[in-house]
């Protein structure tokens, strides 16, 4: 049986015994999700700290995924906690291979005077991302996690981003049952990833030298 169709008889009888799904959302916590770079080779870190600003309001560390209606099936909506941890951890922590300090703050006012680099974050939207096919057996349901977010970076003093990125992220594995929450975890792996990709692909670490270096 091929895993597209596992997954939806995963659903199904999932549903069957839990009175069709259910509302009660699930809760998951980004904070204890396992999210890690690929491994990279950097010749030399920038000296400029890089001052990630994530603000409450374009970044907030709370997110309801709601739920969907599938024929006579609830999906629940989900609970995403700690949602900061993604900037506040894994993409510090990340970026740290490539400057020798990353802070971050949740308003501009707390960036320094002195030389910087800056980073802006900002999400969209999370949600459920809802691919149906038909098949010989009718209609096939797939449920993945997508998020819309955005980040740019600049130096301090450039009226100009010299990075800038925009994607809609999907998650490469998809719900296997209703109590399923590893696709926001994979969600965010994917996120992170892709951004470190499009960054060295434009030999950004060239372009944010400091004059000297």
């Amino acid at each position: 049986m091929r895993p597209t169709l596992l997954a939806l008889c995963a659903l199904v009888s999932l549903s069957l015994v839990g009175c069709f799904g259910s509302s009660t959302p699930l809760v998951t916590s980004v904070a204890a999700f396992r999210v890690s770079a690929l491994p990279s080779i950097v010749a030399q870190k920038i000296d400029a700290p890089l001052y990630i600003v994530a603000t409450p309001s374009d970044f907030p560390d709370k997110y309801r995924v709601e739920g969907l209606e599938i024929a006579v099936f609830s999906i629940p909506p989900v609970d995403l906690t700690e949602t900061r941890a993604f900037v506040t951890q894994h993409l510090s922590a990340a970026l740290g291979s490539y400057f020798n300090s990353v802070v971050v703050v949740d308003d501009e006012a707390k960036l320094p005077a002195a030389p910087h680099v800056r980073c802006q974050i900002k999400l969209g939207k999370i949600e459920y991302d809802r691919r149906v096919t038909m098949g010989h057996n009718g209609q096939r349901n797939e449920l993945y996690a997508a998020m819309e977010w955005a980040a740019a970076i600049r130096r301090h003093d450039a009226q100009s981003f010299v990075f800038s990125f925009a994607e809609r992220t999907t998650s490469s594995k998809q719900m296997t049952g209703f109590s399923d929450t590893s696709q926001w975890q994979d969600l965010f792996n994917e996120a992170l990833r892709h951004l470190l990709s499009e960054y060295n692909k434009q030999s950004i670490q060239q372009k944010l030298m400091l004059p000297g270096q």
